[in-house]
C-alpha cells in the first residue's frame, strides 16, 4: 500500500472516530435506546407518523488536495419513513467477492438495511449479501408523556452541558427548501480548559428541521490535520414510500430477539 493511500486511510478513520466522539459526548443517554413505545428519533430522523418522506445523506470528505485521486465517493444512505413513523435506512458497505455458489467470483454489493418500526416496536437488520434478517423487539415499557412533547429538533440540537463541549446557536437558515436551525458544538481536547483558544480543535455543525423532524446537514472539522466531513440530505420527496420497503423478503433467513422484562431476569 502506498504512502499517500495510508494516510488517506488514516485520516478517514479520524474523521470517523471523531464523528463518533461528538455522538458520544451529546447522545450518550440515548446510545442504547430501542425501537419501543417511547422511541422519539432513529439515525437523525425522527419517529412521526404522518410526514413520510424519502432522500438520500450524502457524506463527502475532504482531506489534502494532492490525494484527490484517492477520495472516492462514499455511497449514499437511502432514507424513507412512512406514514406510521417508520424509518428505513439503506447503507452500502461496498462490494464482496462471493466465493461459493453459482455466482462464485463474481462481486456484489452489499447492503445494511436497518428498519426502526415503532408499530412492532421492533428494530430489524437486513443483510442483502447473506439474505438475513434479525428482529430484535424492545423491552416492554410504558408510555411516556414527556418524551412525545419535546421537539426532535431540541433533541438532535442537544445543549450539553459536557465540560469539553462548547456549543453555539447558529441561527436559521433554508436547506432543500426547509427551514433549518443549526448549532455548532466544539470539542476541545480532553483536560484542556474550554476557553475557545485552542489550536487544533474539532467542530461540528448541525442543522435540523423541525418541519421534516430530521437532521438536514452535519459537517466536522479538523482544524488540526485541516480535514472535514460533510452529510447532507438531498433528493427530498414528500412522499409515501413503497410499503414493501419495510418487509422482509420470503426468500431470507430471519431471526428473532425477544428480550425479558427486567423484573423476570433469571438470577
Amino acid at each position: 500500500m502506498s504512502s499517500s493511500i495510508r494516510y488517506f486511510t488514516c485520516v478517514v478513520r479520524s474523521i470517523l472516530v471523531l464523528t463518533a466522539c461528538f455522538s458520544a459526548l451529546i447522545f450518550a443517554g440515548s446510545a442504547r435506546a430501542q425501537c419501543g413505545v417511547n422511541t422519539v428519533m432513529f439515525s437523525n430522523i425522527g419517529i412521526i407518523p404522518g410526514n413520510a418522506f424519502q432522500a438520500e445523506y450524502v457524506t463527502t470528505s475532504s482531506v489534502n488536495p494532492a490525494l484527490a485521486d484517492v477520495n472516492g465517493p462514499h455511497s449514499p444512505e437511502l432514507l424513507a419513513r412512512d406514514n406510521q413513523g417508520r424509518v428505513r435506512i439503506d447503507r452500502s458497505t461496498g462490494k464482496r467477492r462471493l466465493l461459493t455458489g453459482a455466482e462464485a467470483g463474481s462481486e456484489e454489493e452489499q447492503h445494511i438495511i436497518t428498519i426502526c418500526d415503532p408499530v412492532s416496536q421492533t428494530l430489524t437488520q437486513i443483510d442483502t449479501l447473506n439474505k438475513t434478517a434479525q428482529i430484535r423487539h424492545a423491552r416492554p415499557s410504558a408510555p411516556s408523556s414527556s418524551s412525545a412533547k419535546k421537539p426532535v429538533c431540541s433533541r438532535l440540537l442537544l445543549q450539553s452541558n459536557h465540560t469539553h463541549l462548547q456549543v453555539e446557536d447558529l441561527g436559521h437558515r433554508t436547506i432543500e427548501g426547509l427551514d433549518a436551525q443549526g448549532v455548532r458544538i466544539t470539542m476541545n481536547p480532553l483536560g484542556a480548559p474550554a476557553d475557545g483558544q485552542l489550536s487544533g480543535q474539532s467542530a461540528q455543525e448541525r442543522w435540523c428541521s423541525e418541519e421534516l423532524a430530521a437532521l438536514v446537514l452535519q459537517s466536522t472539522t479538523n482544524s488540526k490535520s485541516e480535514t472535514t466531513s460533510s452529510t447532507a440530505l438531498t433528493n427530498l420527496e414528500r412522499r409515501e414510500p413503497d410499503p414493501a420497503m419495510f418487509q422482509i423478503p420470503p426468500d431470507y433467513t430471519v431471526s428473532e430477539t425477544v428480550p425479558q422484562p427486567l423484573g423476570n431476569r433469571e438470577r
